[in-house]
């Protein structure tokens, strides 16, 4: 992707777009988008940006499971119009599992809110633990990949397990290319809810069997 000097007739056009777009609170990340990382003009049909505000880290508390084969999966997901739901591309913003996990990879690298934050990978990222001292965890930034959540050798197949998960609130906003210097502008507040997994690329969960 290839970006041209900076653009003041553009810049005017993708404010009154924001503006006519989206709610005027979500207005200021998309501003500091076009001053702070110069993003002005795209050689690309579209781009997918992700704005984190929130970031909260929760334990969930423990639940059944049950699975033929004794073992189960999950994914990462996506709470948008207050659906919880597995990707956006087949919301209204047509977002596909790709450009959400790169636009999450792309937010997350060049993210200063998060002093957590150790490494971040295309597919996922690294932060200390807040409870437990030099211990880090790892969280899955991908979508459409199911994350394997393995049986802990109880006797039947179903069983009870908590995991950990990131819950990064924030606005994402697909721009697309139309004419000349006018670019369309979609945007929808979403918040991510990400497992952490564990050197296996499984789900990093506590097990119990059930009596």
């Amino acid at each position: 992707m290839g970006f041209i000097d900076k653009s003041v007739s553009f810049s005017i056009v993708f404010l009154i777009n924001c503006i006519l777009s989206v709610r005027s609170d979500n207005c200021q990340p998309l501003i500091d988008l076009i001053t702070n990382n110069k993003l002005y003009m795209l050689n690309a049909s579209e781009i997918v940006a992700f704005f984190p505000i929130d970031f909260k880290f929760v334990t969930t508390d423990y639940g059944g499971v049950t699975c033929s084969s004794g073992n189960c999966t999950t994914s990462n997901e996506v709470m948008y119009k207050n659906r919880r739901i597995v990707s956006l591309s087949n919301t209204d913003l047509a977002i596909s599992d790709k450009e959400l996990s790169e636009a999450i990879y792309n937010s997350l690298a060049s993210n200063t809110q998060l002093n957590d934050v150790i490494s971040v990978f295309p597919n996922r990222f690294v932060v200390k633990s807040r409870t437990e001292k030099n211990t880090f965890l790892v969280y899955s930034t991908v979508f459409g990949l199911n994350i394997d959540i393995l049986n802990p050798g109880c006797d039947r197949t179903k069983f009870q397990y908590r995991s950990k998960i990131a819950k990064i609130k924030g606005l994402v906003c697909k721009v697309h290319f139309l004419s000349g210097v006018r670019y369309g502008l979609d945007c929808g507040d979403i918040l991510l809810f990400l497992n952490a997994i564990n050197d296996d690329s499984a789900l990093d969960h506590e097990t119990k069997c059930e009596p």
